[in-house]
């Protein structure tokens, strides 16, 4: 217990969390009043116990106390000030920011400093102690302290490579304890950080530590300004902003996920980076379907690299596929996310429910299991099928965010919409997929830019559009054991480094750590370059034409980029051209700019010759 001595003047409604604040954390207050004599009376019933109103109070003798001022009456903290500071106490000892003692941060000191759940937390008098400063910005605070336990476990003197997880979902994509281990073991420091406490296998291992969320933290990831490295599993704000970022990205083959990326008007124009797709700088890239996928032109802050890593999920899986060697008993129907532009293309909300009443009555001999997208199983169109068929013995809710291999272990088939897991189900088990698509007529691969993903479904599976037909194909997909060979010879062209992907990122570390380029490593210059990693080919002074007259343009390369120059402006010095010279070329189509010269002519060919 500490021996710090609190006391509380507060307005009726913030009397009870004030006290239950202090009082949870070890110091319950040695005295308390109510702002008026109305207040004190109904705080003193609600408390049990006797509480005089603020003008009965002797302020000298509290003048040794941390005085907790908890009301919202702005005159009231005024004549407040006013009498404490008369009577000779220090300014320092008079609280007045609600955001030292609320609920939030309440919730916030739990689970960011792990004494708090099983004693009195000395985090709440460190805040105490350093008010007013702690008062003008807890966070930070917080974030300090957050920062000085973890580096107080750091080897001195080392790189730092950090790991965040910030939910359940993508936990098993970002690599096994025994990769980190290896890179510990090359001599870097090496973390683990949580954004959500799940209480798994994870958060077990050495150097793991929760720092929160950014929208529940406002920021504490975000000063720990010591990691040099952090990987994380999708593109967010709110990153340590020296640090070198590597997007593990989620999903294993070209995915229409990046559409919101693309001016669907005009095919090459360039587009402003949103802060979370500023973020990156390295992303390691599972299968050559991302790697060789036109990219919108970014206007990005950055340069950023692509690396060709492969992905260490399909390795996790693979192996846990092998140690299960279940029987396949089961379908399973897994669905997309949710989202804006989306919601027209996916088999939820409007035709999840026929979907598994069809699988149900066409399948007596199979288990049927349902797996949304973890960030949708909150949506009320998940609970209602749940509901539906939750009484059926044979439907079964998968609602594991983190883990999904025993279903797909038991499952001979997928169904799916247009989901990046039926691609990650199809080269984990070489199993095929039927793709519901009940808006294929509506041309679905040019709504999405003409991703891959589209025209190799038929590479792992069957396209349906019709309810009806999902039933057929899924007949189909039961009789062909065949595909199997197929779908590995398709897997085994596609993707990376195959069961040997943390092998390849151990090899590579040192360039990550020290911000360089690897030998098959794909640069992605920035429109708006104005700093992060560089190409050793930037500095070339002299502009090389590659081919004359494509289409209407020059085909040049010229520092690291390939540039398509419309014959039409004539001859043109790019070495003259500054930043809003070239912008303002890019935006009425009279230069495209690519990373290759196969995207360039591709980008042509989509704009259209002039």
């Amino acid at each position: 217990m500490s021996n710090l001595s609190i006391a509380i003047v507060a307005s009726t409604h913030l009397a009870e969390p004030c006290v239950a604040f202090f009082t949870r954390f070890g110091l319950p207050p040695a005295a308390v009043f109510g702002c008026t004599a109305g207040d004190a009376g109904r705080i003193s019933a609600a408390l049990d116990r006797p509480v005089p109103p603020f003008d009965a109070c002797d302020p000298v003798a509290l003048a040794d106390s941390f005085v907790v001022l908890a009301s919202d009456d702005v005159a009231f903290q005024a004549r407040f000030l006013d009498r404490m500071v008369a009577a000779g106490c220090s300014r320092r000892r008079l609280i007045l920011h609600g955001g030292l003692h609320s609920q939030a941060m309440a919730g916030l000191i739990d689970r960011l400093t792990p004494d708090s759940a099983t004693g009195p937390n000395g985090f709440v008098e460190h805040l105490l102690r350093n008010y007013p400063e702690s008062g003008a910005n807890p966070i930070r605070v917080l974030a300090d302290r957050v920062a000085a336990t973890i580096k107080g476990d750091l080897a001195a003197g080392r790189k730092t490579l950090a790991v965040y997880y910030p939910d359940a979902a993508y936990r098993a994509n970002l690599g096994s304890e025994a990769m980190y281990r290896r890179i510990r073991e090359k001599g870097y420091n090496v973390i683990f950080l949580f954004g959500t406490q799940c209480r798994d296998e994870y958060e077990r291992r050495p150097f793991s530590y929760l720092v929160g969320q950014e929208y529940q933290t406002s920021g504490i990831l975000t000063l720990l300004d010591f990691i040099d490295v952090l990987i994380v599993p999708t593109a967010m704000a709110g990153l340590p902003e020296r640090s070198r970022v590597v997007l593990a990205i989620h999903d294993i083959f070209d995915s229409p996920m990046e559409v919101e990326t693309v001016r669907a008007d005009r095919p090459g124009a360039p587009v402003a980076a949103t802060a979370a797709g500023d973020s990156w700088d390295y992303m390691l890239v599972p299968s050559s379907s991302v790697m060789d996928k036109p990219k919108a032109a970014l206007m990005t802050r950055k340069n950023r690299v692509e690396i060709p890593s492969g992905y260490m999920k399909l390795d996790h899986n693979i192996r846990k596929f092998k140690q299960l060697a279940a029987e396949p008993d089961s379908i399973v129907f897994a669905t997309t996310v949710l989202k804006h532009g989306f919601s027209r293309y996916v088999a939820l909300p409007d035709f999840g429910e026929s979907v598994v009443e069809a699988l149900l009555e066409n399948f007596p001999q199979h288990r049927i299991i349902f797996r949304p997208h973890p960030h949708t199983m909150h949506f009320k169109c998940v609970s209602d099928i749940v509901e539906r068929f939750g009484a059926d013995p044979r439907f079964v809710f998968d609602s594991n965010a983190s883990e999904y291999m025993d279903s797909y272990a038991r499952s001979a088939v997928m169904v799916s919409d247009m989901s990046g897991t039926a691609f990650t189900y199809a080269f984990t088990t070489l199993r095929p997929v039927v793709f519901f698509s009940h808006n294929e007529a509506d041309g679905i691969e040019a709504a999405f830019n003409g991703v891959s993903y589209f025209r190799h479904r038929q590479d792992i599976g069957f396209v349906a559009t019709t309810v009806g037909e999902m039933v057929r194909q899924v007949r189909t997909a039961l009789d062909s054991p065949s595909m199997a060979s197929a779908i590995r010879t398709f897997r085994d062209a596609m993707m990376f480094n195959i069961e040997h992907v943390e092998d390849y990122l151990v090899e590579h570390i040192d360039c990550l750590m020290a911000g360089e380029m690897g030998p098959d490593w794909r640069y992605i210059p920035s429109l708006k370059y104005c700093g992060g990693l560089e190409d050793p080919r930037a500095h070339e002074t002299v502009p090389q034409l590659l081919e004359l007259g494509y289409k209407g343009f020059n085909l040049v390369h010229y520092q690291a980029r390939y540039l398509a120059m419309a014959q039409t402006l004539g001859h043109v010095h790019l070495q003259e051209q500054d930043q809003e010279a070239m912008e303002r070329m890019v935006r009425n189509g009279s230069c495209i700019i690519s990373h290759s010269l196969q995207e360039l002519k591709m980008k042509i060919d989509a704009a259209g010759a002039i």
